[in-house]
């Protein structure tokens, strides 16, 4: 956790998969977050063979996701692609072994999956622990994140309402310095 306690918002993201493909040796590891109706993902961080990829959507269907989504932790220690024959993207990545890990915001409401694939076989034991931590840490920074986005989907609201008003509009400090002004107030009086 220390290669990724310093950073925030997407940054802290890639770091998060970067360190956490090269620390468990996986070939993949990405981060993402549920779609409205929880048919898909949306990636916001992938690591694979060694570097940054593209952020991608896929659906969960027939994947081993849709059983993580939700729900709980999924470990298939070995043979994943046999188990879920539709989910081409196994085969073609060479993916043996997997680890999935379900991300709740505080309402404890799905938000997203965080997931290793490797082309190897892998210890249950030792990833799921390691992948519970940082899923915590994913969790948080996605809530956080999510109300940094509102709180300022709001403000750009409000400014444009403010700013469209035909009503003039000021706020003042207590030293009579002028926080706000709108569009109408300018045009009334000039600007400040």
């Amino acid at each position: 956790l220390e290669g990724t306690s310093s950073v925030l918002g997407s940054e802290f993201l890639r770091s998060l998969v970067r360190t956490l493909a090269t620390t468990m040796g996986f070939r993949y590891t990405f981060v993402g977050e549920t779609s409205g109706d929880s048919g898909s993902v949306r990636t916001l961080a992938v690591w694979a063979d060694g570097q940054l990829a593209p952020d991608f959507e896929y659906a969960l269907k027939d994947t081993p996701c849709e059983q993580v989504i939700g729900k709980e932790t999924c470990v298939y220690p070995e043979g994943v692609a046999k188990l879920f024959p539709k989910d081409r993207l196994l085969t073609e990545m060479g993916v043996e072994s997997y680890v999935g890990v379900p991300l709740f915001d505080a309402e404890k409401k799905p938000i997203g999956i965080l997931v290793g694939l490797d082309s190897l076989p892998m210890d249950e034991g030792k990833v799921k622990p390691v992948f519970s931590v940082f899923a915590q840490r994913a969790s948080m920074e996605m809530a956080r994140k999510k109300a940094e986005d509102e709180r300022r989907r709001s403000e750009d609201l409000l400014k444009a309402f403010v700013d469209n008003a035909t009503a003039v509009i000021f706020m003042k400090d207590s030293e009579g310095r002028f926080l706000l002004i709108n569009r109408w107030y300018e045009r009334t009086f000039g600007a400040r």
